[in-house]
C-alpha cells in the first residue's frame, strides 16, 4: 500500500513533500545522508537537507483516512492508487 507522508516545518508551519533520500558524495561530506523535499505550495522548488537536521526541523503530519492533500478520496480513487 502507498503511504502518503506530509512534513511540517516546526518553525513556519509550512507543509512539504518528501521525495526520497540521497547521499552527498562531495569530498568533504562524503556519504552524508540527505533528504530531498519540496514545499507543497510550489513543486518547482526542490531542496536537500542533511537527514539529521531535517528530522530536527520538521515533523511528520499523520495521514487521515480518506483525506490526502486536502482532498477527499472515494473508495474507487483509493483502489486505483493501490494498483
Amino acid at each position: 500500500m502507498i503511504k502518503f507522508v506530509t512534513w511540517r516545518n516546526k518553525k513556519t508551519g509550512e507543509l512539504y513533500r518528501v521525495y526520497g533520500k540521497a547521499l552527498d558524495v562531495t569530498n568533504r561530506r562524503d556519504n552524508l545522508k540527505m533528504i530531498i523535499y519540496s514545499p507543497k505550495s510550489n513543486d518547482n522548488q526542490t531542496f536537500v537537507r542533511e537527514e539529521s537536521e531535517f528530522y530536527e526541523k520538521f515533523e511528520e503530519v499523520p495521514y487521515k483516512s480518506g483525506v490526502m492533500d486536502g482532498y477527499r478520496w472515494d473508495d474507487a480513487q483509493r483502489a486505483m492508487l493501490c494498483l
